[in-house]
């Protein structure tokens, strides 16, 4: 678990004994400066994205982190902070607005996964063993 002045980030490392181990984690970024630096949050993210990786580990990371993923186009920093969720080899499974109002949609609670060849199979395989996110779990329908 990592505990950041600023960050609530926790990661959990799932023994599985047929294939690698998995990690699983939960990150909450607050939207309220001095906070909400979208440029530390995403140096810490990416640093442990890299050592998940160096230890060549599947992974799911689920975010509620107040970034709208539907304005990488209008919006330099966030368009970095995606970039830099690709450079470290992880797609975002969810890619329509978690928050639908009359007046607008946000993309802001993200999960995004290193398996990239099959995440579809990735979440399957908690389900399967009993381990359930329920609170997550409408996103992949």
């Amino acid at each position: 678990m990592y505990l950041f002045p600023k960050f609530w980030i926790y990661f959990w490392e799932i023994s599985n004994q047929s294939t690698k181990n998995e990690i699983v984690g939960i990150i909450y970024r607050p939207n309220t400066e001095p906070h909400a630096d979208i440029d530390i949050f995403e140096s810490i993210l990416c640093e442990i994205m890299h050592i998940i990786n160096k230890e060549d580990k599947q992974c799911i990371i689920m975010e509620d982190i107040n970034i709208d993923l539907l304005k990488f186009e209008t919006h330099p920093k966030t368009e970095t902070y995606l970039d830099s969720i690709f450079c470290n080899g992880y797609l975002p499974v969810i890619a329509k607005p978690t928050r639908i109002t009359a007046s607008s949609a946000t993309l802001i609670d993200h999960i995004y996964t290193n398996n990239i060849t099959s995440p579809e199979s990735f979440w399957h395989n908690y389900h399967r063993r009993g381990r359930s996110f329920r609170h997550f779990s409408h996103y992949f329908n």
